[in-house]
């Protein structure tokens, strides 16, 4: 069965084309076909206006078509499209909802902070073996997503309004800090994690920067001298000398910063690179819909209207 997972993020667009397979026997895998990523930048309009302009709303539309193009062209047999929080905040969210459906066809879910944080679960469970206390956090463009687990249960799970690009724009508020620092206090210090797993674009790129083996952490020293070494650059020279692209050598900063925050706060030395995100949660959760993989939901969340390629429309 191939399926497919779309990402609308605040910093960017993602679609991840798998094929899944399923042996007598064994646990069902999958092999990707193809990843896309968009830099949209939607969080730079709506965290400081309130609304996608005409420019990325139209860019937004583009991608969406595309999209859509590719998972016919993939022959795809089920596909799930989710907005975080910069389309969910945007006050033109549900018109330009309306818009993707009309032109593409594809049903896009604006999803609350709770089931992106699901999702992400769906992904990370399988990084905790049976005794592993397990901490998870997702840094986005315009949230973090942060998951404790006991084994591969989930203790609990909260969203902040916390993201690079957020905090890039300087839209980032006080109060937001402060649920993060009494949640670290009241919920992390006392599960203690054995295990901590970052995810999302900039942690990737800081570990590739790092050339960290695969399943290697690296250090809280190790990151803040990383963090040390590329904000005391400017933009250009962030993109000549670690070789980025320009949406994401400026966010790549506040989201090493906020790792950082977070790990002197749970008093936590060791960070390991998950490389499981929302797109994988997605595709996660349409394994356990269309194909009866059962995978546990502690805000017992169906998965809303998907997008069968059935019922894609035919407009281009």
């Amino acid at each position: 069965m191939k399926l497919a997972a779309i990402d609308l993020g605040s910093n960017a667009a993602r679609l991840l084309v798998v094929k899944v397979t399923v042996k007598p026997g064994s646990n069902a895998d999958w092999k990707a076909l193809e990843y896309i990523r968009v830099p949209i930048r939607l969080g730079d309009d709506v965290f400081v206006h309130g609304q996608v302009g005409p420019a990325r709303s139209k860019q937004l539309l583009q991608t969406m078509q595309g999209f859509a193009s590719l998972i016919r062209a993939f022959e795809v047999d089920h596909a799930m499209a989710c907005a975080t929080s910069a389309l969910r905040e945007a006050s033109n969210g549900p018109a330009l909802v309306k818009e993707i459906k009309a032109q593409t066809g594809l049903d896009l879910d604006l999803i609350s902070g709770a089931m992106e944080a699901e999702l992400l679960y769906m992904a990370q469970r399988s990084l905790a073996g049976p005794s592993d206390r397990i901490m998870t956090m997702d840094v986005g463009g315009g949230s973090t997503e942060i998951s404790l687990l006991n084994g591969s249960s989930l203790v609990t799970s909260r969203s902040f309004q916390l993201g690079a690009v957020r905090i890039l724009d300087r839209t980032d508020r006080e109060q937001d800090w402060k649920e993060l620092k009494d949640f670290i206090k009241k919920q992390v210090l006392e599960h203690a994690p054995t295990h901590f797993y970052g995810s999302g674009g900039n942690i990737n790129k800081i570990f590739d920067l790092l050339k960290t083996k695969k399943g290697e952490p690296c250090t809280y020293k190790t990151l803040e001298k990383f963090y040390e070494q590329i904000s005391a650059c400017t933009l250009d020279e962030r993109v000549k000398l670690f070789a980025l692209n320009e949406d994401r050598a400026d966010v790549i900063v506040p989201a090493c910063r906020l790792f950082l925050w977070v790990m002197k706060h749970a008093e936590i030395n060791r960070l390991t690179n998950s490389k499981l995100g929302l797109k994988e949660g997605i595709i996660m959760a349409l394994m356990n819909r269309y194909m009866g993989i059962e995978m546990p939901s502690v805000h017992d969340w169906a998965p809303g209207p998907l997008s069968d390629t059935t019922r894609l429309s035919t407009a281009e």
